[in-house]
C-alpha cells in the first residue's frame, strides 16, 4: 500500500547536492539493507510506502535536532567570541 507521498529523486538530488544516479542507488541500498521496499515504483513516478514515509519522517526530525544544535553551538561560539573581543 503506498503512502501517497511522492518521491521526486531529481529535487532529493538537487538539495542533497547529488547525482540523480546517486539518489536512487542509496535508496535501492537502504532498501536491500532493511530487507523492505522504501518505494513503489511505476511508469508514473514512484510513491513512498508506509515504511518509506516513516523513515523520512524521522530523518526529518533527525535533522531538524542537528540544525538547532548546530545553530546553539553557533551561537555560543559568537557569544564567546563577541566576550573575548571587547
Amino acid at each position: 500500500l503506498a503512502s501517497g507521498i511522492a518521491f521526486a529523486p531529481h529535487a532529493a538530488a538537487q538539495e542533497l547536492k547529488m547525482s540523480y544516479r546517486a539518489i536512487w542507488a542509496r535508496m535501492s541500498a537502504t532498501e536491500k539493507r532493511i530487507g523492505k521496499p522504501l518505494l513503489i515504483r511505476n511508469p508514473q513516478g514512484s510513491t513512498l510506502t508506509p515504511l518509506g514515509e516513516r523513515l523520512l519522517k524521522q530523518f526529518q526530525r533527525l535533522l531538524k535536532i542537528v540544525e538547532t544544535e548546530s545553530d546553539a553551538v553557533y551561537n555560543d561560539l559568537m557569544a564567546a567570541y563577541l566576550d573575548s573581543s571587547t
